[in-house]
């Protein structure tokens, strides 16, 4: 039993090594020449004993063990690679990040690894966030990468292009540029290798993320078929998990032994014993002319990099003060609703904390503001509301909302503003003004009703002189009981109309009939026009207005006083009405006194007055509540044949019912 059991180990290790040599014995190539970065860690590098060594060429060598062939691993400078491949005089290049442009040009193998690039710039550097902010910038990159590309991509970026990523960090640190775009993990081996934490820092989010694949000319399907054969086989056996947990599992961390430290010491004295062995007297004195030259030179890049650094300091402080010193409230969102800036005056005005990355939701925005604000500025238009809100103490608070889309190079909306105006002072004296204005007009209107009363009462008051003797009278009982009922009703219905008009209601837009809106200033205003004997016609299709209907009456009767006024007596004022694209057309024609030209443009300044004993009101809150309204008011005059107001009112429509509830003037 053992004897067939061992028979049978042999027949199949026979097998395996036959058909493995099969294998081998029938690729058909046995030496592949491969180029590679000389400065590239940790992919692939040439350190500090002349070893050529990194991610890459570990990989090619467990390539060509599991193939048994012979891979000549040759390093150089990239753009000496890219060259050498493309004139044919190597096989392939052991590393290369794809793009569509070197899809072009050359056949890429199945993937290594993912790569990413990165800006890097200095620690004190504040003015670079992200790629948009490199404009007008000396950006660093290394020839023929893919970070050429990245910066061909992006116009007024000032490009200086090094052998390698290593030079371009080197540039960064004496100013030459002002930002470096290179490989993320690149530059992080670097500045820990060279100690440049303290002085180098990554900023924005990792960019163009892209597969690093072995390179071949288009058309050598041998080599790629090969290497595509070695990376299958070693990412099957475990190989490559090794070797890449090996250079990126524990890329920075520094496990030298004590003996490399003794080397490096020994390596050092041999040096500094060497180069006082060659450097003569002669080359001193040249060193330090040298010396001399590069210090000026540096000294002057310093002063002027130095003069350049207060002046954006200079800038970004005076950007500052003024954000925290104005009185509007500003916070900038980026794509995802989060907070990327705001100001002291927003904190004050919304009465909380505001934090940078929070979400438009946790600072409660969704509930003050309409539902469609955030759709229509994410799509890119402006939006703009007045609210009043509560706050703490049950102080009304009364804010003017707008938000303003940004737009990138590319017109797509990246993020927006919202900028918040607390204009409750403002809305106060606003208030008092009107409120004094409409007693103007109360007084006006009760001065031409007492009269009207006076009739009734002189008329109950007859009944009453006279009950003591006519009281037995049956002809006089029925005509009190006739009479004084009426005269009453009459008192009470015209005591209602001023009541109606001097009672405050609610502000708030809604639907609003025009013909009976001027129904019941007709009512209102009767008695003057009876008074002056002034013919009132008004003729007109019945118009829905969407508006506070409180407010627009206000505006209606101050312009009808204004017309009896300025007619005097014997007159006519005809109000027509006609829509036109959406619009009311509303106009109030006199044959009055009419304006002069040169008053035309005052007329709604505050306190300017053409009228002996007025104050110059009128018209100034007429303009504003048009305004609130979101309408607007004309004026046409000549001397001596009349004037026509016309104001321009929106007809509702069937959704505008629904936004009532979050407009308040």
């Amino acid at each position: 039993m053992n004897v067939k059991k061992t028979t049978f180990v042999w027949i199949l290790l026979v097998l395996i090594i036959y058909s493995f040599h099969i294998k081998v014995d029938a690729l058909p190539i046995q030496t592949i020449r491969i180029a590679g970065d000389n400065n590239y860690p940790p992919y692939e590098y040439v350190d500090k004993n002349e070893i050529y060594k990194g991610f890459n060429v570990d990989i090619m060598r467990a390539i060509a063990i599991e193939l048994g062939i012979e891979i000549e691993i040759i390093p150089m400078n990239w753009y000496q690679a890219i060259g050498a491949l493309e004139k044919g005089e190597v096989d392939a290049i052991q590393g290369m990040t794809y793009s569509q442009q070197r899809g072009e040009s050359f056949a890429f193998s199945d993937v290594l690894v993912v790569n990413s690039q990165a800006i890097f710039v200095l620690k004190e550097t504040n003015y670079i966030a992200e790629l948009q902010d490199l404009r007008g910038v000396a950006v660093g990159f290394q020839a023929k990468d893919i970070s050429e590309e990245i910066v061909s991509s992006i116009e007024g970026i000032i490009p200086v292009a090094k052998n390698n990523q290593e030079e371009s960090m080197e540039a960064l640190l004496r100013g030459e540029v002002e930002a470096v775009i290179g490989n993320r993990l690149t530059g992080l081996y670097i500045s820990q290798r060279e100690k440049q934490f303290d002085e180098i820092k990554i900023v924005g989010e990792p960019l163009y993320a892209t597969e690093y694949m072995a390179a071949t000319l288009k058309g050598n399907t041998e080599v790629l078929k090969l290497l595509n054969m070695g990376i299958e086989i070693i990412k099957k056996n475990g190989t490559y998990d090794k070797i890449y947990q090996k250079w990126f599992g524990e890329i920075f961390q520094d496990k030298t032994g004590l003996w490399k430290k003794l080397l490096a010491i020994t390596m050092l004295i041999l040096l500094i014993t060497i180069i006082g062995a060659v450097f003569t007297i002669n080359w001193n004195r040249q060193l330090k002319k040298e010396v001399f030259k590069r210090t000026y030179e540096l000294d002057k890049i310093n002063r002027v990099l130095k003069k350049r650094k207060y002046q954006l300091e200079h800038s970004n402080r005076l950007r500052g003060k003024i954000l925290e010193n104005i009185i509007i409230g500003i916070i900038t969102f980026n794509p995802n609703q989060r907070v990327s800036a705001f100001n002291k005056a927003a904190e004050k005005i919304l009465a909380k904390k505001v934090e940078i990355n929070k979400d438009w939701k946790d600072l409660e925005l969704d509930k003050i503001l309409s539902p469609t604000a955030l759709k229509k500025v994410m799509k890119g238009e402006i939006w703009r509301e007045n609210l009043e809100w509560d706050r703490v103490g049950s102080i009304k608070v009364y804010v003017e909302c707008n938000l303003i889309p940004i737009r990138d190079k590319n017109d797509e909306v990246e993020g927006f503003i919202l900028l918040l105006r607390d204009y409750s002072e403002e809305k106060h004296l606003r208030d008092i003004i009107y409120h004094a204005d409409k007693m103007q007009s109360l007084g006006r209107l009760a001065a031409g009703l007492a009269h009207e009363i006076r009739n009734p009462l002189t008329a109950i008051k007859t009944f009453v002189d006279l009950l003591p003797n006519k009281f037995e009278s049956l002809d006089y009982r029925k005509k009190v009981i006739e009479v004084v009922p009426k005269e009453i009703q009459r008192i009470d219905h015209l005591v209602t109309l001023l009541l109606d008009y001097a009672r405050p209601k609610p502000r708030t837009c809604k639907f609003t009939g025009l013909r009976s809106l001027l129904n019941e200033i007709t009512n209102l205003l009767s008695i003057h026009l009876k008074q002056k004997n002034i013919e009132f016609i008004y003729e007109i299709d019945d118009i829905t207005l969407w508006c506070d209907e409180q407010q627009i009456q206000q505006v209606l009767v101050n312009l009808i006083l204004n017309s009896i006024e300025a007619i005097g007596e014997k007159g006519k004022i005809v109000v027509s009405a006609m829509e036109e694209n959406d619009e009311a057309i509303i106009k109030v024609i006199d044959n009055g006194c009419g304006i002069p030209s040169e008053a035309l443009n005052k007329i709604f300044d505050p306190f300017f007055t053409l009228k002996p004993k007025g104050y110059g009101l009128g018209l100034a809150i007429s303009f504003q509540l048009i305004e609130d309204n979101k309408g607007r008011i004309e004026f046409s005059s000549k001397v001596g044949e009349g004037t026509i107001a016309t104001l321009y009112l929106s007809i509702a429509k069937g959704g505008e019912n629904n936004e009532s509830q979050y407009t308040y003037y």
